[in-house]
This record gives structure tokens, C-alpha cells and sequence, in this order.
């Protein structure tokens, strides 16, 4: 267990190094910096905002792991280490040995559960010395496995882990790799969104997120797990319809016609992923047409985020 536990912090969680040909943002490394200091980080506690403006009090620990991970990657180390200290500082909770961490902040107050993804991207940035480090996955070890897999969530205040697995979360244990093998094939295009751990089956929401869609497709070639249905509706779905959906009806497979600038960051990294270079590009191109009004009071974090640029300039 111990063995299986250790290769799933080896895999990385900022997806944006599987691209390769596609355009970047105009952003400077510095001019990004700047957009997420003066719209997004709350200056008294460091921590960032769903929204860029100081109007909303929600945050996220998605959105510092997110970060954190994106400033390591690119050498700032020095503001990495404030974020780091955001998070222990803002979003722990602490039990005697254990080391929790709140999934959201909304205004002062701290919801009771945990997430493992965002726990996930923020441990693989600490360094092996790190006390928080071992802490935190001392405390999942304890609270949050089943079957050698990891739940999603813990509740610190009920004193209970959810009973399920999220396949947009990924890992690299062999446990979970046997999951996505089933996974693949339990339909199509669309993927099931929970691996029931106690029954051992899967369940599906009828509206279905392409976030989550593109990271469990992602997840699955990882996995050494073919996409090729899912790859197939894609390709057809942008063809067809010029654009890719925030949401779709699982039966219908109708898109609500929203767009989502994320999606297509996730779709540019699985297309190239899937060595489809132009489409890769092309979908890029359109999540950067959803930001460029630059009106950040309307633009979610997340959706920010993945259009970051990779180098260390």
C-alpha cells in the first residue's frame, strides 16, 4: 500500500506541459503575475479570489494549488512560498497530529471538508523534508483510503471520508489504473463521473461536465486506457457545431451552448495529447478569444489560470 500511495504523488497535475505546438498568450511570466496580484489575491491574507474583484469572498484552495503549482514550475520560487504560506496559514485545520486542509473560504468561513485533488496539486509541490508535507499525506493515509484507493473527500467535523472515487482526479496507482480500464468501456462518448468503492460500480450525472469529461479521458491515456470514442465525439462535436459546451446532456449529448475557456484549454492538451496539433491550436486560439476582454470581475480563476504561460520569462 505504502508502494502504490508514493506513485500518485508522481504524477503531475498542472496537465499544461503536455502541449506542444500551440500558440501561447501574449502574457509575459510578469504581466500574468501582475493580473493575479491586482485582481485576484486579497492583500491582507494572500489568498485568491474566485473572481477577479474585491466584491467576491470566495476562495479556493483549487485556485492556490493551481497557482502555487504554476509559480514553481516557472521559478518564482519566492512568491511560490507565500502562497505556501497562504495555505497553511488560511486553509488548515489541525487535530492533534492531523493536517486538513479546507477545500473553500467563503468570506471568513472555512468549510469542514477536504478535496483530494486540491490536496493532491499542493503536496506535489512540497519538498520530501517538508513537515506539511508528510503531515498531510499521514492524515489521507488515515482518514481517506479504501481499497487502496483514495476517496475524494474528508469531513473533519463528521468525522467521515466520502465512499467514493472522482475518475477526473487521477492517480497512478495500479488499483486506480484497473478502474479506468473498466471506466472506458462502461459507454459512450461519455464517461462515468464516481467509482462506487463498497459496490464496486460506477454512476454517471445526466448533466455532464467537460471539464471533468477531458480530465478523465486524459487520465485514462495515462492510464494506458483508450479515448477513441470520446476522441471521436469530439473531433465531430467541433466540426459540426463550431465550439465545444460547458455542459451536456448525458442522453441527448445536446450541449447547453456555453463556453468555457477552460474546456478548451483541456481540449487543446488532450487533442495534443492525441497528436492533433491544428485542432490542438485551434481550440487554444478560442479559450484566448474568451479572455481577451480582459474584464476579470467576470472571469473565473480556473478558467484564468490555464492560459498561463510556460516559460520563465
Amino acid at each position: 500500500m505504502k508502494k502504490a500511495w508514493l506513485l500518485v504523488i508522481m504524477v503531475p497535475l498542472f496537465l499544461s506541459s503536455c502541449t506542444s505546438k500551440v500558440d501561447e498568450r501574449t502574457w509575459t511570466k510578469q504581466q500574468f503575475i501582475d493580473i493575479v496580484e491586482q485582481h485576484y489575491i486579497n492583500d491582507k491574507t494572500g489568498t485568491i479570489r474566485t473572481y477577479g474583484t474585491t466584491d467576491n469572498e470566495e476562495y479556493l484552495l483549487e485556485s492556490m494549488g493551481l497557482y502555487y503549482a504554476w509559480l514553481v514550475k516557472v521559478g518564482e520560487q519566492q512568491k511560490a512560498q507565500k502562497i505556501e504560506q497562504a495555505i497553511f496559514s488560511q486553509f488548515a485545520h489541525q487535530k492533534q497530529q492531523q493536517l486538513f486542509l479546507s477545500w473553500r473560504i467563503e468570506n471568513t468561513e472555512k468549510a469542514t471538508s477536504t478535496s483530494w485533488i486540491d490536496d493532491r496539486r499542493i503536496i506535489e509541490q512540497l519538498p520530501t523534508t517538508s513537515t506539511e508535507k508528510q503531515r498531510l499525506l499521514a492524515t489521507i493515509e488515515q482518514t481517506q483510503m479504501a481499497g487502496n484507493l483514495v476517496m475524494d473527500f474528508y469531513d473533519w467535523q463528521q468525522k467521515k471520508a466520502s465512499k467514493r472515487v472522482v475518475l477526473s482526479y487521477g492517480g497512478d496507482m495500479p488499483a486506480l489504473k484497473q478502474v479506468y480500464s473498466k471506466a472506458v468501456k462502461q459507454g459512450a462518448p461519455f464517461f462515468p463521473e464516481y467509482y462506487m468503492v463498497k459496490t464496486k460500480k460506477f454512476t454517471t450525472l445526466n448533466k455532464v461536465h467537460m471539464v471533468d469529461q477531458l480530465l478523465i479521458a486524459m487520465n485514462s491515456e495515462q492510464a494506458g486506457e483508450s479515448t477513441h470514442q470520446f476522441w471521436q465525439w469530439l473531433e465531430q462535436e467541433w466540426q459540426t457545431q463550431d465550439k465545444l459546451s460547458g455542459n451536456y446532456n448525458r442522453q441527448s449529448k445536446k450541449g447547453d451552448g456555453v463556453q468555457s475557456a477552460a474546456v478548451y484549454a483541456l481540449a487543446s492538451q488532450y487533442a495534443t495529447m492525441k497528436k492533433n496539433d491544428a485542432l490542438a491550436n485551434a481550440l487554444k486560439q478560442r479559450g484566448q478569444a474568451l479572455l481577451a476582454t480582459n474584464d476579470y470581475k467576470k472571469i473565473h480563476f480556473f478558467d484564468l489560470i490555464w492560459y498561463a504561460p510556460e516559460t520563465k520569462k
